[in-house]
């Protein structure tokens, strides 16, 4: 009859190496480490502290040893190393096309000040158009003003006598002519009036024209910049990206299997030294 071990059973076995596996994972505390006990706290800041002191003492305690890191192969380096330029060639790309968006919305921006200090400038032209209108009309009521007084003193001299008569008549005469001056003088100040109102409408009609031009080529470089700003938005998308990738290294493969030199001096050397890259 054969002797029968005195082994423990299965079960039995395993609760023993997991009590022997926990007790391996729990450190001991270091005795002389521990600190005295908090006395009373005297003010607020001191009974932070102790608290402070307290929940050390604990985590000390609870201390386990932790497990080891798992070891990366080379093949799960390479496709972290792949993902992190990927990642690193989006956010560029990106940024080169945020930096090229701000830099035409600041042209543009440029552009929208220059139509608003054309249009101050025509406001200003207006306004002195305006003004120049305002003083020829002032000049035409004082001229039409000299000239009643001229006819109601003329009417003054036909009331005295004979001798005054010849001197009120050649005084007549005289105010006649300066009344004709007058009168061509108002008919030239009339006609610069015209031609300056013709020159304003003129000016006004073509600064228009640029101001209507202008709206339209910003209208056009606005859709422009959409739909540069759409393809930049297309090209940050992941499947866009990929596809270049896949366009970059099939060409880097030819240039290589060509034996020309393919993006760093790292793979010339190499063919140099006979090397397969």
């Amino acid at each position: 009859m054969a002797r029968k071990r005195n082994r423990p059973g299965k079960n039995e076995r395993k609760q023993l190496r997991e009590k022997k596996r926990k007790e391996k994972l729990f450190v001991a505390p270091d005795q002389s480490a521990q600190p005295d006990p908090p006395r009373q706290a005297a003010h607020d800041g001191e009974q932070d502290e102790n608290t402070r002191i307290a929940e050390d003492v604990k985590e000390r305690k609870l201390l386990v040893r932790q497990k080891p890191k798992r070891n990366i192969n080379r093949t799960h380096a390479e496709e972290i190393v792949r993902r992190l330029k990927r990642q690193n060639d989006t956010i560029k790309y990106i940024n080169d096309g945020q930096w090229k968006t701000d830099a035409r919305l600041d042209w543009m921006g440029d552009r929208v000040d220059d139509l608003r200090r054309t249009l101050t400038d025509l406001n200003n032209r207006c306004n002195r158009a305006f003004v120049i209108g305002r003083t020829t009309d002032d000049k035409a009521e004082k001229a039409l003003s000299e000239v009643a007084e001229l006819v109601s003193r003329v009417e003054t001299l036909e009331g005295t006598t004979n001798d005054k008569a010849e001197k009120a008549l050649a005084e007549v005469a005289e105010l006649a002519r300066r009344v004709a001056t007058l009168e061509g003088r108002i008919a030239i100040l009339k006609g610069r009036i015209a031609t300056l109102e013709g020159r304003d409408a003129t000016e006004i009609a073509q600064h228009m024209e640029e101001m209507g031009s202008g709206n339209e080529q910003l209208t056009l470089e606005m859709i422009m910049t959409k739909g540069e700003l759409r393809e930049l938005r297309d090209l940050g998308q992941p499947e866009v990206i990929e596809a270049k990738k896949d366009a970059d290294i099939k060409q880097s493969r030819q240039a290589r299997n060509a034996g020309g030199k393919v993006g760093t001096e790292g793979a010339w050397n190499g063919r140099l030294r006979g090397r397969k890259v």
